[in-house]
């Protein structure tokens, strides 16, 4: 985040710049995962404004999944303990 910025502020910022994507924020999931010592993860809910497509800047690829394909990425840990919290949501 920024100097002055809301969670909500700081990721539609985030998915602007590195997406090219906008998304309106409409809820956290339960929880913060710590990621090493300094950084602390939380997950948003958000939709995308207009139908927009992500459009990657910073990353190889994007795709969405649905909540039967969540187990068919090999996440990273601090991403697990919001996965079953998310596939209810998406249920």
């Amino acid at each position: 985040m920024e100097a002055g910025e809301s969670p909500e502020q700081a990721l539609v910022r985030e998915l602007a710049e590195e997406l090219r994507v906008p998304v309106t924020v409409t809820g956290w999931l339960d929880g913060v995962a710590a990621i090493g010592e300094t950084h602390q993860l939380r997950v948003a809910l958000a939709t995308v404004v207009d139908g927009a497509e992500p459009d990657p800047v910073e990353h190889d690829a994007t795709r969405w999944l649905g909540v039967g394909e969540l187990d068919d990425v090999d996440w990273l840990e601090p991403d697990r303990p919001f996965l079953a919290e998310l596939a209810a949501y998406l249920e």
